[in-house]
C-alpha cells in the first residue's frame, strides 16, 4: 500500500512550521491571538431584518418562534419582536421589522401541535429513533407545551439577514450567556454583545467545534441520505448536541427530554463550563460521557439506515480517542473564553494566520524533534517489539480457552491440557475453576527471527457454555458448536525489549463452528492408479470478541536510550468475522497398490469484519516527560475475503518434493476500511496546554485523508491533508478554526514532476479575504485590505 499515514503528517507539518519562511513583508497584521484595532458595535439605526434557522432536538416541526429583545443584560419577555412556527423540516424564517441592532433572544416552544423526531438512540418516550413524538405526550412533565423551550442568544448586528440555528449546544450557551450577562451587570449594547459572542463561542471551544454555532447547520440525524451528504464537521456538532442530552438521560434515568434540555443548560452555567471527566460517578455530566454517547449514536445512525453504504467509521474513531483522552483529563468544570470578541471577519482572517505562526514558532522553540517524539511516542508504542508480545499473550489466551473447551466437554477432570504445544494446567478450588500457563513462547520477529517471550497467565472462569452437535459414521463425522465464555484474566508477558503487566481483565468471545471429516475416499485413474483422500472441511465464525484489560507496558532498561512506559487501559473487540479451510491429504498407489507418492492441497480463508481497539492512559519516559494519550482504531473488511491456495506433493518413484502456495490479497475495489484517530495533551512552552487529535481515513488501496486538530487557549486549529490523486497530481491543505476562518493550499506538481507551486485563499463564509502564492520563492499572503505578509 503506497499510502503513508506518517508521509501526510510530514507534509501536514512542512506547512504547519512555516516559520522558517520569515517574517512579514509589506502591510500590517494583527498581532497574536487577539484582534487588532476597535471591535464592531451595530449602530442603532432601525432597519428590517430577515432571520431563519432550523430548530432541533430532533427536528422541532410546528414549534413556536418567538423573537426577544435583550435588554440591560437580561431577556424582555414581555416583549415579542416577532413570531412564526417552524416547518415540516423545522426551518424557519422571520422578518424583524424596526431592528435597533441589540441582542435577541430566538426562544422555541410548543403547543399541542408541535412534535420533535426522535434522535436518541435509546429512544424517545413512546416514540423509537426517527419517530416524531407530540411534544404534549412527553413523560413525566406536567405540562410539556409550556416547559419546552430551545433557544439561541443573539447577539446584535447591521446586516439586513441572519441565521440563527437552535439546538441543545446554542440552548446551553445562551444560558452560559444569560448567567454572563447578570454576573458583569452588562447593558451596553458593546459589553452584551462582547458577552454572548464569547458565550456561543465558548460552548463552540469546549466541544471543539469549528465555527459559529448559531451557523452550523442542523442535520436530521434520522435521515441517513442526509446524514451521507454532511459535512463532517457540521455531522459532529450535531451528533454531540444531541449526545449531550443522552448523557444526562444516561446519569438520571427519569429525566424527561424537555428536564434534560434544561437541566444540561443550567450544570453548564452555573458550574461555569464541563469536567473532562470525574471521578464518582454522579449527576453532573461530563465531555468524556458525552463523547462516548456520541460514539453510541455513531452505531444507531449506521444501524438504521436500510442501505448499509452510510459509514461514519471515521467519526466514531475519532469520538472514542477523544472520549479516552478526556478519561485522563480534568474533573474540573471549564469552559474557554475566545479573545476575539465582536471582531470584523478580516481581523479574524489575519488572527488565524497569526495562531498558526504562533503555533509553529513555539514548535520550532521546543526543540528539533520535540513534538514530533511526543506523537511517535504514543503511536508506536504498539509497534513490532509490544506487538511480538501481545502476539504470544494472543496465543496463550488461544491455548487456555481450547482448554476450558476441553475441560468442559471432559467426562473426567483435567488437571492439564496441551493446544499447540502450550499447556494450561487447571485446577478447581470451592467452585472456582482456574487456567494458568507458563513457558517460553518463541514469537517470529520482523526481520524472521525468533524472539523468546516469558509468559505467566491466569484465567479464572466465570461463565462458559458450549453446545455441540456431533455425528460419527465409518467414512467420516460432523460436528458443530457454539462457545461462549468469559475469563477473568491477570499475568504478565515480557521479551527482552517490552514487559507487559495484566492488572486486571476480561476475556469473552462467542464462537460457532463447524466441522466435516471423511475418511478414504478411493478413486481410480483411467491408467488403473489409485488414490486414496481424507478431507477436511472447518468454518469458525466469530460473532462476539471482547478483550478489556488494565494495563501496563515498559520497555525494558538498555533496551533504548530512554525507555518508555504507558499505564491505562487496552479494550479490543472483533465481530463478524469468520475462516473456513479445505484441506485434502491424498496417498497415491499404482496399479499393483503400492505406494508411489502423495499431494495435499488446501484452501484457507479469512473474511474480515469489525475491529476496533482503543487504548488510553499515561505514558512516561525515563527522562522525566509525560504524556496522556488515547489510541482508537476501526477496521472493517467490507467485501474483502484473503484466500490462500495451496499444494504440497511428494514422489517416491524419484524422490523429490514440490511445494507451492498462492494467496490472494487486496485490490483495488476491495480493501480493508481503516480508520484511526490518535488524542494526546500539549504541552508546550509558548502555548498555552491544550491537546492534539490526528485522525485519519483510508479511502482507497493507495488512497486516504490526514487530519490533524489543535485546541489550545481558545484556538482550534484543523488541518486536513488529502492525498488523493488527481491529473495534474496535486495535493491539498485545508486548514480551518473556531472562528470559521477557512485556509486552502494547494500544491500542483509541474508537467515533469521537477518542481510543484502553492496556490490559495483565505475565506469565511465563502467570502475571500486573502489569496495566497508562492510566486516570489516564499509564501506571500495578500489581503483584501492592501496589506500583505509572509506565512
Amino acid at each position: 500500500m503506497n499510502y503513508s499515514p506518517l508521509r501526510a503528517i510530514t507534509v501536514l507539518f512542512a506547512f504547519a512550521l512555516i516559520t522558517a519562511c520569515g517574517g512579514g513583508g509589506g502591510g500590517s497584521s494583527s498581532g497574536g491571538g487577539s484582534p487588532a484595532g476597535p471591535t464592531s458595535v451595530p449602530s442603532p439605526t432601525s432597519t428590517k431584518v430577515q432571520i431563519s434557522g432550523t430548530a432541533a432536538k430532533g427536528i422541532i416541526v410546528g414549534g413556536i418562534v418567538n423573537i426577544h429583545p435583550v435588554s440591560s443584560g437580561a431577556v424582555d419577555f414581555s416583549t415579542t419582536l416577532a413570531t412564526t412556527t417552524t416547518d415540516a423540516n423545522g426551518a424557519y424564517a422571520i422578518e424583524l421589522s424596526g431592528y435597533d441592532g441589540s441582542p435577541i433572544y430566538v426562544n422555541i416552544t410548543a403547543d399541542n401541535s408541535t412534535t420533535m423526531r426522535c434522535d436518541l438512540a435509546q429512544g424517545c418516550d413512546s416514540a423509537a429513533f426517527g419517530e416524531d413524538l407530540a411534544i404534549s405526550e412527553i413523560a413525566g412533565a406536567s405540562d410539556a407545551t409550556t416547559a419546552f423551550s430551545l433557544a439561541a442568544l443573539v447577539p446584535g448586528f447591521s446586516g439586513t439577514t441572519l441565521s440563527s440555528n437552535v439546538s441543545p449546544l446554542t440552548n446551553t450557551a445562551a444560558a452560559f450567556g444569560l448567567a454572563a450577562l447578570a454576573d458583569n451587570s452588562a447593558t451596553s449594547s458593546a459589553s452584551m454583545n462582547s458577552i454572548i459572542n464569547n458565550a456561543n463561542g465558548s460552548v463552540a471551544l469546549r466541544f471543539g467545534v469549528l465555527g459559529s454555532l448559531l451557523e452550523i447547520p442542523i442535520i436530521d440525524l434520522t435521515d441517513p441520505a442526509e446524514v451521507a451528504a454532511a459535512d463532517d464537521d457540521d455531522l459532529q456538532y450535531n451528533l454531540l448536541a444531541t449526545a449531550s442530552v443522552a448523557a444526562l438521560q444516561a446519569n438520571v434515568p427519569d429525566t424527561n427530554i424537555i428536564e434534560a434540555l434544561t437541566q444540561f443548560a443550567d450544570q453548564y452555567a452555573v458550574n461555569d463550563g464541563l469536567a473532562d471527566t470525574e471521578e464518582f460517578d454522579s449527576a453532573a455530566v461530563t465531555l468524556e460521557e458525552i463523547l462516548n454517547a456520541a460514539a453510541a449514536l455513531v452505531d444507531t445512525l449506521e444501524a438504521e439506515d436500510s442501505s448499509g453504504a452510510l459509514d461514519l467509521g471515521a467519526l466514531q474513531t475519532e469520538f472514542s480517542a477523544k472520549a479516552g483522552q478526556a478519561s485522563k483529563g480534568s474533573t474540573s468544570p471549564t469552559s474557554p473564553i475566545p479573545s476575539t470578541g465582536n471582531a470584523s471577519e478580516l481581523i479574524l482572517v489575519k488572527s488565524m494566520v497569526a495562531d498558526i505562526r504562533d503555533s509553529g514558532t513555539a514548535l520550532d522553540i521546543a526543540g528539533e524533534g520535540s513534538f514530533a517524539d511526543k506523537l511517535e511516542t504514543a503511536s508506536n508504542t504498539f509497534d513490532a517489539h509490544a506487538g511480538e508480545v501481545m502476539e504470544a499473550l494472543d496465543l496463550t489466551l488461544q491455548a487456555i480457552s481450547a482448554a476450558t473447551d476441553a475441560w468442559l466437554e471432559s467426562d473426567e477432570q483435567l488437571s492439564t491440557y496441551a493446544y499447540q504445544g502450550l499447556t494450561v494446567d487447571i485446577s478447581t478450588q470451592n467452585g472456582v475453576t482456574t487456567f494458568n500457563h507458563s513457558s517460553n513462547i518463541a514469537i517470529e520477529n520482523a526481520s524472521g527471527k525468533p524472539t523468546d517471550v516469558a509468559v505467566a497467565l491466569n484465567a479464572v472462569l466465570n461463565e462458559l457454555e458450549r453446545n455441540v452437535i456431533d455425528s460419527q459414521s465409518e467414512t467420516g463425522s460432523l460436528e458443530s458448536a457454539t462457545i461462549s465464555i468469559n475469563l477473568a484474566v491477570s499475568g504478565t508477558a515480557s521479551s527482552s525489549l517490552v514487559d507487559i503487566d495484566i492488572k486486571e481483565g476480561t476475556f469473552q468471545a462467542t464462537i460457532e463452528s463447524a466441522l466435516s471429516e471423511v475418511y478414504g475416499q478411493q478413486s481410480q485413474s483411467n491408467e488403473g492408479n489409485l488414490s486414496e483422500t481424507d478431507r477436511s472441511v472447518e468454518e469458525i465464525d466469530i460473532t462476539g470478541f471482547e478483550l478489556d484489560l488494565l494495563i501496563s507496558l515498559a520497555e525494558a532498561n538498555g533496551s533504548v536510550q530512554d525507555p518508555l512506559t504507558f499505564t491505562g487501559d487496552f479494550q479490543l473487540s472483533v465481530n463478524n468475522s469468520a475462516t473456513a479451510s479445505d484441506y485434502n491429504d491424498t496417498l497415491l498407489f499404482d496399479q499393483e497398490q503400492q505406494f508411489v507418492g502423495w499431494v495435499d492441497t488446501w484452501i484457507e480463508s479469512a473474511t474480515i469484519g469489525e475491529m476496533s481497539m482503543r487504548m488510553g492512559g499515561i505514558f512516561n519516559t525515563a527522562s522525566g516527560d509525560s504524556l496522556s494519550a488515547s489510541l482508537a482504531i476501526n477496521v472493517e473488511g467490507g467485501e474483502l475475503s484473503l484466500v490462500c491456495e495451496g499444494e504440497d506433493s511428494y514422489s517416491s518413484q524419484n524422490q523429490t518434493s514440490t511445494n507451492s502456495e498462492i494467496c490472494g490479497g487486496e485490490t483495488e475495489s476491495a480493501y480493508i476500511n481503516l480508520d484511526f484517530s490518535l488524542g494526546f495533551d500539549m504541552d508546550i512552552t509558548g502555548l498555552e496546554a491544550g491537546s492534539i487529535t490526528l485522525t485519519g481515513s483510508r479511502t482507497g488501496l493507495d488512497d486516504g485523508v490526514v487530519e490533524i486538530s489543535t485546541n489550545y487557549g481558545d484556538v482550534l486549529l484543523d488541518f486536513q491533508y488529502d492525498s488523493l490523486a488527481s491529473a495534474d497530481k496535486s495535493e491539498m491543505l485545508t486548514i480551518k478554526n473556531q472562528n470559521g476562518v477557512v485556509l486552502t493550499l494547494i500544491e500542483t506538481e509541474s508537467e515533469g514532476g521537477n518542481s510543484s507551486s502553492l496556490a490559495g485563499a483565505i475565506t469565511v463564509k465563502g467570502t475571500e479575504y486573502a489569496t495566497i502564492s508562492d510566486e516570489l520563492g516564499f509564501i506571500a499572503i495578500s489581503y483584501t485590505d492592501g496589506s500583505n505578509e509572509s506565512l
